[in-house]
């Protein structure tokens, strides 16, 4: 299936980690698909991870306790 993340708030949200060269806007509702790599680089950053506490984006395909 793969990891995906979607963007499960009203308003746009964007994503920079400069490390891992990723910078993508996310508009209401939209998916995009992440590598392995990506994902566990993205769990290491702080505003990725309080992007996912506060329930703006859900991350898809991966296990709950990861």
């Amino acid at each position: 299936m793969g990891i995906k993340i979607r963007n499960a708030s009203t308003s746009l949200v964007s994503l920079y980690v400069p490390s891992i060269r990723f910078n993508r806007d996310l508009t209401p509702g939209r998916v995009i698909p992440l590598t392995q790599e990506e994902y566990e680089e993205l769990t290491f950053d702080p505003g990725f991870m309080s992007l996912v506490n506060g329930h703006y984006i859900v991350v898809e395909g991966v296990e709950a306790e990861q």
